[in-house]
């Protein structure tokens, strides 16, 4: 594997065991941004195996000799934005970038390692996106109908950005009027609130103090105040940390995500860390959460 000897000449942009959250996409994207941007898409290739989208050869003509605009992140979508269009990658469970930085020929880089489903070539280096359970997608979207990032988060269904000063306490008040499930499930909806999973939405309810089964109606004003500073709050300390990287991870620097490391709930099987109760795990909407029985109300 010539082409990938050395940390120099690749870099794994995100490697992540969990599917990545909004502090991880935010990641890839700003250490993307400045390597691809101006840059022009000189090759294209895709493999046959299915994924949930792929592109088509139509989508792959249109998208060699484009110029990348920008880059930037829609919930959990990484964005590329062209001139006409954005492409956009979801990682799914287990999709990651690799860039390698070696002018080798495209085919002879993508046999060198497995699982490969989309290269994109800009001349000197390549893009790789691996994903070995196939559950992410890569897909092109048209400028005619959603022109800016805002747009586009509505054209695809997604919530509110958490981070935007649009939702705040009244917002998240109002959204779970009437709504009984459990107020976990409803911070992991992409549909209410875009980009937040298991990690994060455990995260931000253990420091908020409500327990991830309370019924989304029984909030207070005061209760989601709390919960949407919280959440803010977690989201920003882990995007200035570089994510929560669960294996190794390194960026185009090298360094790891390291809010794992600020997890107070997330994984852990210790006494909590404010009370020294024993942390209880359960299962809610099919993924294992972790939280303290007498700080979480």
């Amino acid at each position: 594997m010539v082409a990938f000897e050395c940390v120099i000449c690749l870099s794994i942009i995100n490697q992540f065991f969990k599917m990545p959250e909004l502090p991880e996409v935010e990641t890839i994207a700003s250490n993307l941004a400045p390597l691809i941007k101006t840059k022009i898409i000189t090759n294209v290739w895709t493999s046959d195996l299915k994924m949930r989208s792929q592109l088509s050869e139509i989508d792959k003509q249109f998208l060699a000799g484009k110029r990348v605009h920008n880059v930037t992140r829609v919930g959990k979508y990484l964005v590329i934005e062209l001139l006409e269009k954005y492409l956009l990658i979801h990682f799914g469970m287990s999709g990651r970038l690799i860039v390698s930085q070696n002018v080798l020929e495209m085919k002879k880089s993508i046999r060198s390692l497995r699982h490969i489903h989309l290269c994109l070539g800009f001349g000197d280096f390549l893009i790789l996106y691996q994903d070995p359970r196939r559950f992410g997608s890569v897909r092109i979207v048209s400028k005619a109908g959603p022109k800016t990032t805002g747009q586009l988060s509505k054209f695809l269904g997604l919530g509110f950005e958490p981070l935007s000063e649009k939702f705040g306490a009244k917002e998240l008040f109002y959204m779970t009027r009437g709504i009984s499930r459990h107020i976990k499930i409803f911070l992991m909806d992409g549909k209410k609130i875009a980009g937040v999973g298991n990690i994060y939405a455990a995260e931000a309810l253990f420091r908020a103090g409500i327990r991830p089964t309370l019924p989304c109606f029984k909030l207070s004003i005061a209760k989601c105040s709390q919960l949407v500073a919280c959440l803010k709050a977690v989201l920003l300390k882990a995007i200035s940390k570089g994510g929560s990287s669960l294996r190794d991870f390194s960026g185009l620097s090298g360094e790891r995500g390291s809010f794992v490391d600020e997890h107070l709930v997330y994984g852990k099987r210790e006494n909590c860390v404010i009370c020294k109760a024993d942390l209880r795990r359960m299962n809610i909407g099919q993924r294992t959460t972790t939280f303290c029985p007498r700080c979480q109300r």
